[in-house]
């Protein structure tokens, strides 16, 4: 099986040269109409949108566009149309629409009312069955983007399938795309993205365009010709965000790393962080609605969905009241009804804090009755409603603290991590040293506050602490808190600074902080995975930085430690290849995720994507993604993130914390400083020796990258800043950053399409990625009694379920009891298990349970990438005759010589005298002996139960009546031959006449459909 899902978009011009086209063009082609006369009776389904129009023939899509370019004509500007045709198709497929949305189209148009068309009906894809001989068409839309898939079934050939354009040439583009130009508008099919899912993960395959003479065919690599083979994700928007003057998205950790300056709620909207000096950055629905100086100011913005429009974007910080203090949030988190959590540091009294927060004054207040501010900073952690609202902020710590990264979990307790350097000392002014100026921690922290209070313990020194904090709901309570390091006494340990830079909190409640440290003196925990530092072990020597991650009990049991390891390389005379941690993430059992910098000897594991060993000790800029088991005492796996055939070139200058989807797959991004070095799998452009942020997909067990992209400026080498990525529930990859750069693949649309200020200003970007796997979806109508089209059928009745994406592959039931699941494929109807006989991506042929209700039952089909919904009327009676095509009955004549051409000599296939049906048929005569077959004719005794093989007859307990060209003929037995299936035997009589003679049954005050037919002879 093969499905081919392909793209269709203007393609951006470049100032100045070709005139572009309206952006209406790239608007949503989400739904799809029927003909119903509002236009050319060759028209069979229809879609318009601003600025353009598509016409959906028996084998062409017609795409009409208003002209970006002036014609001299009375009517203005004259539309250009693009045909896109498919070369030797058939003219018999079955055209339907699927996929039903809200709302209808009316057309009122002139004064003569019978010629109005109202009340037409919306879908949202149209399918073309059989469209070449074994392949189905789809159109669709996916966000900003008209697509079709092309499904190929088993033993049926692609190379069948030929594409030809009228009204515009193609040509292939650099990157593989497909270019067509139109009134000198480039119009873009994107290169291919194609792999295959086996077990609900994907395995990528070759494929591209093949131009040959005017005709356009796929190009594809070696594939598993049993399973469906997808093709093409795409950018679904690119956009700018800022003002006049810098930006950064995010923030750095120790290392260099990004934090996480990006993420998305599970309606796809997007809410990104950074600071701000432009006095002109957009806003909407602000808190703080404009900005009075240049310096450093927060910002938290929140995008819809389309990546079109703001929903809300805000200023915060001190610095809006002119008074020049800096604000940098660093992290943001979004809570499952889209309030958003920012945190970072600040050092403006004027910050708004919320009356009840925990910290309502930055710093500390001295006795003079003043904060300290902005001779210090502290933390801020801010909550915002889904629609922008201060919910709460509240300051945090005294001194010199900086929050770098946020998690919140289901009840809204939030988790913050970061750093502080504060020893509870005097400032100048004469305020008192004391505990109240102490980094606040809670009495149960693994490292007090008061261990660096001067007075009380002299010896210890803070070079520099973790800390992980946790507060409830209201942003007002302190549930836990603690630093986290070493005490910085070199008389029990060589004194060294503790980084922290990521945290994260399970479905449990267990919580997490991560970080770098270069101190001898962490709490590692018995049977932890490393619990050795290998760094240098003196006290005022230069020595090794190894990444750490600490894991602690809910805070509702008391939020003890649970684990504590070192994490990193073990050769602790290189100091100049060290290990960073850069972030982490968990899933539901508790497995850690951990990303960073690799040092050369990082412990990668065996079997993982890249264990490629340093030829020297000169690997510098590899990164490392690792899963960490739940006891934190080993790794799952482990592998290197860069190049990996020569790890002496690796360009991964920097690495974002993980991020993970609901199949374990994890995601990173970074700096990738050469475009040509970094592995890409089908990235969205193609590789250039030119710096820019990458995006990278592993599988759930790091063994394989499934999609790796560049994304860089196209015309100079300008830097690319990746401040986060992220991931919905559909697979689509978000990710955030800043750059200089004026020539990114922005998407028509977008909410800002170009950079503000002069040339060298950093503004902020966000991108979405549609890299989701497809979801099954069932034609409408199409659930229907095996080789029928009746809409009626019967519990315990065989039934074909069209669609697409119904399974990952073809496969079919084994002898024995039938199963309810079969290659990742399960149907209920009504709530129960239907019973599988055969599955295949687009189509699934199934029992139904016997102990049915009758009436409009819901039918759902569910696959690894999602569930398709349907209905179907069950009734107790619903006879329905099986069909070899449109309207020849499904039987044989018996051969009681052995003459016939099937079963070794003992029947003959009913049909056409001939071969008109693909194979041998005959026509009966009078006196043959025949056997008819169908389904849903009833009750019969004995009673045949659902989902078992059944051997034997059961005939049924109604009378079965036979008509046949309106002469009434008597079978010699109607019922079950098999489990579900009804066999209806007569002897032809005479005087019956010749051809294809009308065919009915009735059984129970039910038919079977009128339009079945018998050959006669």
């Amino acid at each position: 099986m093969a499905v081919a899902g392909l793209g269709f978009c203007a393609t951006p011009s470049k100032p100045g040269s070709v005139p572009k086209l309206k952006a209406g063009f790239l608007g949503l082609p989400l739904s799809f109409e029927a003909n119903q006369g509002q236009t050319d009776v060759t028209v069979n389904f229809l879609s318009r949108g601003d600025g353009y129009a598509l016409f959906l023939t028996s084998d062409s899509a017609v795409f009409k566009l208003r002209s970006p370019r002036r014609i001299s004509t009375p009517d203005g500007p004259s539309p250009s149309v693009v045909r896109m045709k498919l070369t030797g198709a058939s003219s018999h497929a079955r055209i339907s629409g699927a996929d039903p949305r809200p709302g209808a189209v009316n057309y009122f148009i002139g004064n003569d009312p019978s010629k109005w068309v109202n009340n037409v009906s919306t879908l949202g894809r149209v399918k073309y069955q059989q469209i070449y001989r074994g392949i189905d068409l789809v159109y669709y839309g996916t966000q900003r983007q008209l697509e079709f898939d092309l499904i190929v079934s088993p033993g049926a050939d692609p190379k069948q399938i030929g594409l030809e354009f009228a009204g515009a040439r193609p040509i292939l583009g650099s990157d593989g795309s497909l270019v067509l130009t139109l009134n000198g508008a480039p119009l873009t099919f994107r290169k291919p993205l194609v792999y295959q899912l086996v077990a609900g993960r994907k395995q990528i395959i070759a494929g591209n365009y093949e131009i040959s003479g005017d005709r356009i065919h796929f190009a594809l690599g070696q594939y598993d010709h049993r399973r469906v083979l997808v093709i093409d994700p795409v950018l679904s928007y690119l956009t700018y965000l800022g003002g006049s003057m810098d930006e950064m998205v995010g923030n750095t950790t120790y290392g260099s790393n990004p934090t996480q300056g990006a993420v998305v709620d599970s309606a796809g909207n997007v809410y990104v962080t950074g600071y701000t000096q432009s006095t002109d950055f957009p806003v909407l629905n602000a808190i703080q609605s404009a900005s009075t100086t240049t310096a450093p100011t927060g910002f938290i913005t929140k995008l819809n969905a389309a990546g079109s429009e703001l929903i809300y974007s805000t200023y915060i910080g001190g610095s809006v009241a002119g008074d020049g203090t800096t604000t940098r949030p660093y992290a943001i988190a979004v809570d499952s009804s889209g309030s958003a959590y920012i945190t970072g540091f600040t050092n403006s009294p004027n910050f708004p804090a919320t009356a009840g927060a925990y910290q309502t004054a930055c710093g500390f207040v001295g006795a003079n009755g003043k904060s300290n501010c902005p001779g210090a900073q502290s933390a801020f952690l801010t909550k915002l409603s889904p629609s922008g609202g201060l919910a709460y902020s509240t300051f945090f710590g005294h001194s010199n603290e900086t929050a770098v990264a946020v998690a919140v979990d289901s009840q809204g307790q939030a988790y913050i991590a970061g750093n502080t350097v504060d020893q509870c000392a005097a400032l100048s002014g004469g305020n008192a040293v004391g505990p109240a100026t102490c980094f606040p921690t809670t009495a149960n922290a693994v490292l007090p506050g008061s261990t660096f209070n001067q007075t009380l313990n002299p010896s210890n020194d803070n070079q520099g602490s973790a800390f992980i904090s946790v507060f409830d709901a209201a942003g007002a309570k302190l549930l836990y808190s603690s630093l986290f390091g070493g005490t910085g006494n070199q008389s029990t340990g060589n004194g060294h600074p503790t980084y922290g830079s990521g945290v994260a909190v399970d479905a449990s409640g267990y919580f997490y902080l991560a970080g770098t440290t270069g101190s001898n003196q962490l709490p590692v925990t018995p049977g932890a995975f490393q619990t050795t530092y290998y760094g240098n072990p003196t006290p005022g020597f230069s020595t090794a930085t190894r990444g750490f991650v600490a894991k602690f009990k809910p805070v509702s049991s008391g939020a003890s430690l649970f684990y504590t390891t070192y994490l990193g390389g073990t050769d602790p005379t290189q100091l100049a290849y060290q290990d960073f941690v850069s972030g982490i993430a968990v899933d539901a059992t508790g497995n850690a995720y951990i990303s960073g910098n690799a040092s050369y000897d990082f412990p990668v594991t065996a079997g993982a994507y890249d264990t490629t060993p340093c030829p020297s000790t000169l690997c510098e800029n590899r990164g490392f993604l690792a899963k960490l088991n739940p006891a934190g005492s080993a790794l799952v796996w482990a592998t290197f993130v860069g190049n990996q055939v020569r790890p002496d070139l690796s360009v991964a200058d920097t690495i974002s914390p993980p991020r993970l989807d609901a199949q374990g797959n994890v995601y990173v991004g970074g700096v990738a400083g050469d475009g040509m070095e970094y592995p890409l799998v089908n990235p969205l452009q193609p590789a250039n020796e030119f710096t820019g942020m990458y995006v990278t997909m592993y599988n759930s067990t790091g063994s394989a990258i499934d999609f790796s992209t560049v994304i860089y400026n196209t015309t100079n080498n300008t830097g690319v800043v990746n401040s986060g990525v992220d991931v919905d529930s559909q697979g689509n990859i978000y990710v955030a950053g800043y750059t200089s750069a004026s020539s990114l693949p922005v998407t028509a649309g977008a909410f800002q399409p170009a950079t503000n200020g002069p040339a060298g200003t950093n503004n902020g970007f966000i991108a979405k990625i549609n890299n989701s796997i497809p979801s099954p979806t069932v034609t409408s109508g199409g659930v229907v009694p095996v080789y029928s089209s009746v809409s009626i059928v019967q519990p315990g009745e065989w039934v074909s379920i069209y669609g697409t994406n119904l399974a990952s592959g073809v496969a079919s039931w084994n002898p024995g009891t039938f199963p309810t699941l079969l290659d990742g494929t399960s149907v209920t109807i009504d709530g129960k298990s239907a019973y599988l006989w055969y599955v295949s991506p687009t189509q699934i042929n199934l029992q139904v349970p016997s102990d049915m209700t009758v009436g409009n039952v819901p039918v759902v089909v569910t696959t690894a990438t999602g569930a398709a919904y349907s209905t179907v009327t069950l009734a107790s009676v619903a006879p329905s005759f099986s069909l070899l095509d449109a309207k020849h009955v499904a039987g044989i004549i018996i051969r009681s010589d052995g003459s016939g051409a099937y079963g070794d000599g003992a029947y003959d296939i009913l049909g056409p005298t001939g071969t008109s049906l693909g194979y041998p048929t005959v026509a009966a005569k009078a006196g043959d002996i025949v056997e008819l077959f169908g389904v849903g004719f009833g009750p019969t005794s004995p009673s045949v139960a659902a989902g078992a093989l059944f051997s034997g007859v059961a005939a049924t307990t109604n009378p079965v009546t036979l008509s046949i060209n309106n002469v009434s003929v008597t079978p010699s037995f109607a019922g079950e031959s098999s489990a579900g299936l009804y066999q209806i035997n007569l002897t032809i009589p005479p005087g019956l006449g010749a051809g294809d003679m009308t065919l009915q049954a009735s059984v129970g005050g039910a038919q079977t459909q009128p339009t079945v037919v018998i050959s006669l002879q």
